[in-house]
């Protein structure tokens, strides 16, 4: 039994390094539990447990193919033992074999139902694949098999949390704090709640308690931005931000607060300098032109602010932005889509679908290898080829981007309703992703639903969104709309004053 049958270089996606984290956290309990007897022999079987462990350094110092020996070996001898299977599945996606790395999680929760890892992994995948929501009753199931599982109670927790459902998240984290008092990713959960509280001065006390705080973890940076622009040290966050676009330089989650701290800090000339080239790509949102507008503005440059602001005020465009190089701050993107992007920039589609041809074929199960080819097809209005790719490519993981993107396959295709229905669907799965929501509100905006446009408006305010013209001029539109001159009135007073409101409400 071949486990990785054509290891290939791995792919330094996002997607890969979100999940290959959630299979790490699984992997690394496969000594858990449950109550039944045979399913807990077989997860601490001591010759699968080492051949795990020595699996597991293995592909900590990239030595894959003797991580797979060694996985091989142990099936060899004992197939139907479901911890293999989950170290598997870790191996798979950790070579860029997403898709058989989901085969190998359902064999090994198929093998192991009552199996706590195994149950973990589902959830883990579950979420990025289907959403929050649906993810919750997998943890709970693994919950259920091993009550004191405090990576399980983690992953429970942050997962209420990014729902907005914060006393329960809290209620988690009290069960997982009253087994290990100073587990690292409790305090680090009790900081986020803290934070979003606007306590800043205990989710620093916390986090710092946490030892995670110079761990190199993305999130954990982003919170430790965010504690600083809270506590007013808005250069300390300016620090920490570059470092964390050189590991996601395309999370514009990171970009947006970015700017916020770079104008904060009233680094104008940087602001102009570091979004230069995503103003010149094509997906620059309306808050970025606004900050580049306003550090113009106040650096003196009315002249070159003046047009950046009229463009951030006015309406948005609402179709999906496919393939740019620009765009990206500090870091580089992974060479597969580099070399893509660059192709499809210089006007050559063509070559464009010739190289998504031949990573397709190199990297049959890579997820992030089927997201590009779908950016490809749809550059090259070939909408149903863009929608087969990235609906395979959800599978694994649907972030919003990649969603952003199959609406616009589906509205090209002629499915609009569709699309409205895919955009409804995300937003349910995520609601405290004000992007979706925003899309949302487009949507009901577009069909004139007026009644509908002003409280979904203000849930995006509630988010801390409420610095997009958009939103505002949404609520402009609804206002007048339902003959309420003087509440339009106020609404367009306050574009005209708006500044740049603050990001750190999550």
């Amino acid at each position: 039994m071949t486990l990785v049958p054509n290891l290939r270089p791995r792919l330094l996606g996002l997607a890969s390094i979100a999940l290959f984290g959630a299979f790490a956290g699984a992997c690394a309990n496969g000594d858990a539990g449950g109550e039944d007897a045979e399913t807990e022999q077989m997860a601490e079987n001591s010759e699968v447990a080492l051949a795990i462990r020595t699996a597991e350094r293995e592909m900590l110092d990239d030595n894959l193919p003797e991580a797979a020996r060694l996985l091989n070996d142990a099936l060899s001898s004992d197939s139907e033992n479901p911890a293999i299977w989950v170290a598997v599945a870790r191996l798979r996606f950790r070579g860029g074999e997403h898709l058989s790395a989901i085969d190998a999680a359902e064999r090994a929760l198929e093998l192991g139902p009552a199996y706590g890892p195994a149950l973990l992994m589902r959830g883990q995948l579950v979420r990025d694949s289907n959403g929050l929501a649906e993810s919750l009753p997998w943890f709970e199931a693994a919950i259920k098999v091993d009550p004191e599982d405090v990576e399980v109670l983690g992953e429970y927790a942050a997962t209420l949390g990014d729902l907005g459902r914060h006393r329960e998240m809290l209620s988690a984290v009290d069960t997982l704090s009253a087994i290990d008092k100073e587990n690292a990713q409790g305090l680090y959960l009790r900081a986020v709640l803290a934070a979003r509280a606007g306590e800043p001065v205990l989710a620093r006390s916390l986090l710092d308690r946490s030892g995670w705080r110079d761990a190199g973890i993305p999130s954990v940076m982003l919170l430790d931005a965010v504690i600083d622009i809270q506590q007013g040290n808005a250069d300390t966050a300016v620090e920490t931000l570059a470092a964390l676009c050189l590991l996601q330089p395309a999370n514009r989650r990171v970009r947006d607060l970015y700017a916020r701290a770079l104008w904060d800090a009233g680094r104008d000339e940087k602001l102009i300098s570091d979004f230069r080239s995503v103003l010149d790509g094509p997906d620059a949102s309306a808050y970025i032109t606004m900050m580049v507008g306003r550090a113009y503005e106040r650096s003196g440059q009315r002249e070159r602010a003046a047009p950046l602001l009229a463009k951030a005020y006015a309406e948005q465009p609402t179709e999906a932005v496919t393939l740019a190089e620009a765009g990206v701050i500090g870091g580089a993107l992974p060479s597969q889509t580099s070399q893509i992007r660059l192709a499809v920039a210089s006007g050559d589609k063509a070559g464009a679908a010739t190289q998504a041809s031949l990573y397709k074929r190199t990297f049959p199960q890579s997820a992030d290898i089927l997201a590009l080819a779908g950016d490809v097809d749809l550059s090259n209005q070939k909408p149903s080829s863009a929608i087969a790719s990235y609906s395979e490519s959800a599978r694994v993981r649907r972030p919003w981007p990649m969603t952003r993107k199959l609406v616009e396959a589906s509205r090209m295709a002629g499915e609009g309703e569709a699309a409205s229905a895919i955009v409804s669907r995300y937003s349910l799965s995520d609601p405290r992703n004000a992007e979706a929501i925003i899309a949302v509100l487009n949507d009901a905006k577009q069909d004139e639903e007026w009644d509908r446009v002003s409280p979904i408006a203000r849930y995006v305010v509630a988010l801390g969104a409420g610095h997009d013209p958009s939103v505002l001029n949404a609520m402009v539109d609804a206002s007048r709309a339902q003959g309420d001159e003087a509440k339009a009135t106020r609404y367009e007073k306050l574009l005209e004053v708006v500044r740049p409101s603050k990001l750190v409400t999550e």
